[in-house]
């Protein structure tokens, strides 16, 4: 699913304060980056309903080691981190929020979200009943509402926050005009 997010303000500092304060970042990882603000462009790979709750799933082709063990939740989480997937999945997170927010009339984020999956296929195995290869998060509701206003989307913004990509088709000429 592609989308766009509109974002207020950018700010690095504020943004490694934010994932520190909420574990998604560790004490010697930071981002630096001029402050931006615009649109986010991003793609969720898959975005699937089960139960009546909507999770994201994310495709990983990391190499973590050579057996199996290497793709156990500790190692995971590890990946998690070094690659700064959590910024990902919050980003897509409040994208798909915000996208639920204008599908579904009664929308509730703790009854309509389940969570975001990552999915490291080189560890995964159908006959593995220990699902190694699989990271499972949810963000909690604190911190998705923590992380909208701490980019600063005004709730005016909150109705344009996700546009899903539509093609556009050229205008056909009126009858008395030639195509070029």
């Amino acid at each position: 699913m592609e989308f766009y997010l509109t974002i207020g303000q950018l700010q690095a500092e504020n943004l490694n304060s934010f994932l520190r304060d909420n574990n998604y970042l560790l004490d010697h990882q930071s981002y630096s980056f001029n402050d931006i603000s615009g649109f986010l462009k991003g793609f969720i790979d898959l975005v699937f309903e089960h139960d009546g709750k909507y999770y994201i799933a994310d495709y990983k082709s990391n190499y973590l080691g050579p057996t199996p063990e290497h793709y156990d939740i500790a190692h995971c989480k590890t990946a998690m981190y070094e690659h700064h997937y959590h910024l990902q999945y919050l980003i897509y997170t409040l994208a798909l929020h915000r996208y639920l927010k204008l599908r579904i009339p009664d929308y509730d984020y703790d009854r309509h979200f389940g969570g975001v999956y990552y999915l490291f296929l080189r560890g995964m195995y159908a006959d593995d009943d220990q699902q190694k290869g699989i990271y499972f998060h949810r963000p909690d509701a604190a911190v998705l509402q923590e992380l909208n206003t701490w980019a600063r989307i005004s709730s005016a913004n909150s109705a344009r926050a996700i546009r899903p990509r539509r093609r556009e088709r050229s205008p056909l000429p009126p009858p008395h005009m030639a195509m070029p």
